[in-house]
Order: C-alpha cells, then sequence, then structure tokens
C-alpha cells in the first residue's frame, strides 16, 4: 500500500509545490488502492534505478504519507469498499511482489557498487512501511470475512498469512528465521537501530549428531538453546520471514556449526553459552542471537562469509544514557533486522499470525505489535529529541534487587538469566513499567475506534494521542507515568532524580 499511495502522491498536481495542499487533497478523496496498485509497479522500476532517485522517490513520499490520517488509506463510499473487498486479495498479492522488486533493485546497486546509505535507509524504512500497510489491509479484509482461514503453525497457512516467493516452501539447514516476538523487550530490540527495524530475533536451522533437523537460536532467558524443528514451527510468533543463503554449500555448514557451537560450549562448561546484552560480537563467552548466526557463517566460511553486509547504526542515542544502562557500548551492532537487507540471502516466506495469542485477548497479535511499536517508538523519540529520563527512584531499585533476589532462588528462569547485568535489567524494567502505562491509554482509544471505523488507527495518530498523554500527565502533580519517566521541564516534586 505504501508504493501506491507514494505514487499516487508523486502523480498529483504539483499545486505550486504546496505539499499541504497536496495533502489536504488526499485525505479529502481516499486512494483506489486496487488502481493505484496496479499501475504502480513500473513506476517504481524506473524511480530505482539509480540511487540519488531512490531517496527522493522514497523519503520526501514517506514524510508526506506520515502527516496523513488513517482515512486516508481506506474506501469511503460503498462502491470503493465493494471493489477492495472484491480484489482486495490479489491487490496483497501485488503489493508482496513490490516489496521483492525493492529487494530486487536492492541488489542490483548493491551489485553495482552504487548502493549508497542514504538509499539503503530509505528502503529498510519504505519496507517497513510496506509492512504496516499490509497487515492494515489484512485486518480490513478479515473484519468483512474476506479472509477466514489462520494457521498457528509457523510458515503455514494460506496466503495472505503465508507470502511465498517460491511454489513450496521447504527447508534445508543453513536457513535463516527473522522473528518478531511478542514483548516490548523484543520491540525494543528491533526499533534500537537509526532505521529502525520490524524483527528482533534471528534463529538458524540446524542438525544435530542423530541427522535430525533443530532450530538452534540465543534467547534472553537461556542463552543458546537448541529445539526439535518441528516443535519450534507450533510457537505462535506475531512474524517470521524465512531466508535462504545463496551458496548452499557454505549455508549447509553454517547450518552444522551453529549446532556445533553450542553443543561444544554445554559439553565443556555444563551449561548454555550465556546471552551477550552488550550485543558484542567480540566477547567469545557470551553470544547475542545474531552474533550466534555470525560465528556459524565465519566457521562454514573459513572467515570468508562475515555478516551482515551492512550494520544498524545506533547514533540517535548518542546524546542520551540509554545504550550505556542497557550495557550496549558500541555504535554500530548486527540486529537481526539487518539480514534483510543482506543481498545474499533470497526472501523464501513471510509469514503473520493472525490470531489472537491468547482467548482472554481483545486485540489480535499482529494490531497488538503495532501499538506496542508506537509506544516503543514514543519512548525512544522522548528520550532523544525531547531530553525525557527514565526516573532513578527507590522503588525501580527496589523492584530490580527483588528480581535478581528471586531469580537466584530459582525463580523467574523465563524471564531473565541469572548474569543480567543490573543496570540492563533496571533499565527494562523501567521502560516495560512505563510501557504498560502508555498501553493502559493507547489501547482503549484504539479499540474504541476500531469499533466505530472497522480498521485501525494510522501509526502517527498513535504517537500523537501517546505524546497528548505525556503533556497531560505533566500538569499533574501525582502520576504514574511522572514516576517513571520524566523531562527537567515537566520536575513537580522536589528531590526527583532523573
Amino acid at each position: 500500500m505504501i508504493f501506491l499511495i507514494i505514487l499516487a502522491l508523486s502523480s498529483l498536481p504539483a499545486f505550486a509545490n504546496d505539499s499541504h495542499t497536496e495533502i489536504n487533497t488526499m485525505i479529502l478523496k481516499p486512494l483506489n488502492f486496487v488502481n493505484e496498485v496496479a499501475k504502480g509497479i513500473d513506476q517504481i522500476e524506473s524511480n530505482l534505478k539509480n540511487p540519488d532517485k531512490c531517496v527522493e522517490f522514497i523519503s520526501d513520499k514517506l514524510d508526506k504519507i506520515d502527516r496523513l490520517k488513517s482515512e486516508s488509506f481506506f474506501p469511503q463510499t460503498e462502491k470503493d469498499v465493494a471493489e477492495l473487498e472484491e480484489k482486495g486479495t490479489d491487490t496483497l498479492k501485488k503489493l508482496f511482489h513490490i516489496q521483492l522488486m525493492v529487494r530486487k533493485k536492492q541488489r542490483e546497486l548493491a551489485r553495482q557498487g552504487r548502493l549508497s546509505f542514504e538509499c539503503l535507509q530509505n528502503i529498510r524504512r519504505s519496507t517497513r512501511y510496506v509492512r504496516f500497510m499490509e497487515d492494515m489491509l489484512i485486518e480490513w479484509l478479515i473484519e468483512r470475512k474476506k479472509i477466514t482461514n489462520f494457521s498457528s503453525d509457523i510458515l503455514s497457512g494460506e496466503f495472505p498469512q503465508l507470502m511465498k516467493n517460491v511454489d513450496k516452501v521447504d527447508f534445508q539447514v543453513g536457513d535463516l528465521f527473522l522473528i518478531r516476538g511478542k514483548s516490548y523487550v523484543s520491540g525494543m530490540i528491533a526499533r534500537i537501530g537509526d532505521t529502525e527495524l520490524q524483527f528482533s530475533h534471528l534463529a538458524i536451522l540446524g542438525l544435530n549428531e542423530k541427522n535430525e533437523k533443530v532450530i538452534i537460536e540465543a534467547l534472553i532467558p537461556y542463552g543458546t538453546k537448541v529445539s526439535p524443528f518441528e516443535n519450534w514451527l507450533k510457537q505462535k510468533e506475531a512474524r517470521v520471514v524465512h531466508f535462504r543463503f545463496k551458496d548452499s554449500e557454505v549455508a549447509d555448514k553454517a547450518g552444522k556449526a551453529a549446532y556445533e557451537l553450542a553443543r561444544s560450549f554445554i559439553d565443556k562448561h555444563g551449561y548454555n553459552i550465556p546471552y551477550d546484552f552488550r550485543m558484542s560480537s567480540l566477547d567469545a563467552d557470551t553470544v547475542f542471537c545474531a552474533e550466534l548466526i555470525e560465528n556459524a557463517f565465519l566457521s562454514a566460511s573459513s572467515s570468508k562469509v562475515l555478516l551482515p553486509e551492512n550494520k544498524s547504526m545506533t547514533t540517535k542515542f548518542k546524546s542520551t544514557s540509554f545504550l550505556k544502562n542497557m550495557g550496549i557500548e558500541s555504535s554500530e551492532i548486527f540486529a537481526p533486522g539487518d539480514i534483510e537487507f543482506d543481498s545474499r540471502f533470497d526472501l523464501l516466506a513471510e509469514y503473520r499470525y493472525l490470531g489472537k495469542y491468547d482467548q482472554a485477548d481483545s486485540i489480535p497479535l499482529l494490531r497488538k505489535i503495532r501499538m506496542q511499536d508506537a509506544i516503543i517508538q514514543s519512548i525512544y523519540n522522548w528520550t532523544i529529541i525531547d531530553n525525557y529520563q527514565f526516573v532513578d527512584s527507590w522503588r525501580i531499585n527496589a523492584k530490580t534487587i527483588l528480581a535478581k533476589i528471586f531469580r537466584y532462588l530459582g525463580f523467574l528462569k523465563d524471564r531473565m538469566p541469572s548474569h543480567m547485568p543490573y543496570s540492563s535489567l533496571k533499565t527494562v524494567i523501567q521502560f516495560e513499567d512505563t510501557s504498560h502505562i502508555l498501553e493502559a491509554h493507547l489501547f482503549p482509544i484504539e479499540e474504541k475506534f476500531y469499533e466505530q471505523k472497522r480498521h485501525s488507527l494510522h501509526f502517527q495518530e498513535m504517537l500523537k494521542i501517546l505524546k497528548d498523554f505525556r503533556n497531560a500527565e505533566c500538569d499533574k502533580t501525582d502520576s504514574d507515568f511522572n514516576e517513571l519517566m520524566l523531562a527537567k521541564a515537566c520536575i513537580r516534586k522536589p528531590g526527583r532524580e532523573i
């Protein structure tokens, strides 16, 4: 959807280059998605041929789209609603094709040595937007009973739950799986780079000594973990993308090397490789999920294949203490989502979980993840732009100490490892507690909006709702939010440290 909106904006009259007039025109006359997607592919082909045009084409239009309202994305008349109901699935197929086209153009530019940093960052942004818009259209079609068949197993089901770039999905040793979990910590990791991504975890398909397929991954509570592949496929994950390295021999060796790395450490030390909270490839005694994959491919290729092609930058946090408190020291990291933009990998399939995670949930998982992303992005923005900081209160310190004590007593094994640094744990607790307050405000508003409009809020609309809440809290003398996060301009109580 995002590229068809870009194209529609591109085809509007100039109006003396008045972008406000363009946006107002869009709001007053919502797009016909079916027609715009159908005619848009050729224009994308021509506009992503060189890096300069890539930046101009994507960046300028996405900035304008950010200022639209949710109603601008959905049909408003009975005729347009009927047309999208009839052709919505075909429109989704074209959108997925557009995503694959963008990958192809990125690969061509990279091969020619012409892929600029700015172009790549804009491709990253546009890919994130495409998925959000696909999600919203899928939800719109589900609401109208045009999509009714769901599968709970990873990489299973019918289109559009499973979008395939191959005739049949198969699994080979060395395949990678890019995953978005359901927790706020997952979202924190996914959006930690200067260009926010949508994935928080990376796993590899390996082979054990019995020639059985297994998943090898590094998880925060457990460190390295080996799971039977069939069992792993039964999990509920919000989003999973299946990738395959072009050199099948190296990939096969990498899958086997990953298993050997995990098993040999256990055999030597009697426990899993601990999780690396610093997200640094320089420490061999701990490992995070992407580092495990990086090490496996280095081992499989005699150090010739270094992943990823382009790492994420975290310079947006340079004026804050956030990364330091989390324990991350480098301004360049291998974020799991970086693998999506590595031209040496083919995208085979993409899966979404379309149901509710628990029966008690009132919101499907994908909508919940999108709202979580808005909350996480708000906290990051407020920290970076508005000088908000987490409050270092006795309550937070007491909660952190109690969590450490409970963990050492054998509790909370599924939440945190015993070696998790105090400052990392405290920051996660501050972030999660703040997120839950914002969630309690945003979720009911979004649910009411969805009930009335039968579609979701725009991401920017959610950011505004959250910022309005934050500003209103500033005027309160007794605020749970201010007890957790505060700017110096908003201090109301003496003796409070930020």
